[in-house]
């Protein structure tokens, strides 16, 4: 039985995979709620990575919590991811909520730059079934420099045991054969929706002196 599929734009894509967009940036604020609801689900995307993922997985959990527990104090004053960050900034000099925040962005800008390079492989025909380059270039590019020495030998340790690229491609469309086009058009469309939330967050991090991803 193959993946329900839909066509955003004439382009063919996986139903079920729509739970892993984040929300449209509207007048330049993010929905707290929503984007927390994405990151929670999009967790699940890279358990089908395999192990490599599995410290990052557990950080970004923790961070989401950090921040759920800010926003349940007070929705309608926390309603968007600025607002909640900017209302502990002026009573806190060292918030918890906004360095959960810059590494939870980081988090995702790697998955997501992870994403872009397989998607340009594939659309490049330059496709390969070893990831571990990629893997290791998305880190790189994000984390290098933030993380310790210890995370840095560790990930690039578990990231020699990564599934293969059609193992995963596989996976997320839910083991339907010959759907690699519609995997990889809806992983475009995933990554490209997270980037404009992860841009606004960027410029939001670096003008508010708390950090930058990228």
């Amino acid at each position: 039985m193959s993946a329900p599929s839909l066509h955003i734009r004439g382009v063919k894509i996986h139903r079920h995979l729509l739970k892993y967009m984040f929300p449209q940036v509207i007048n330049g604020e993010i929905d707290t709620n929503k984007f927390l609801n994405a990151s929670r689900n999009f967790i699940q995307i890279i358990d089908k990575f395999g192990k490599v993922f599995i410290p990052l997985k557990y950080d970004m959990q923790n961070n989401i919590e950090k921040l759920s527990q800010r926003y349940n104090a007070n929705k309608s004053s926390h309603a968007s991811l600025q607002s909640l960050i900017l209302s502990e900034n002026n009573t806190e000099k060292n918030s918890v909520t906004a360095e959960a925040l810059l590494w939870l962005t980081r988090e995702l800008r790697m998955i997501q730059v992870l994403f872009d390079k397989i998607v340009t492989a594939e659309r490049n025909n330059n496709y390969t079934e070893d990831l571990t380059s990629k893997i290791n270039e998305s880190y790189d590019e994000v984390m290098f420099g933030h993380s310790e020495w210890m995370a840095q030998q560790l990930f690039s340790l578990l990231a020699k045991s990564i599934p293969t690229c059609s193992q995963i491609l596989l996976s997320l469309g839910e083991n339907t054969p010959d759907a690699k086009v519609t995997t990889i058009n809806t992983l475009d469309i995933i990554s490209k929706q997270m980037q404009s939330n992860l841009i606004i967050l960027n410029k939001f991090l670096y003008v508010n002196d708390i950090g930058q991803v990228f």
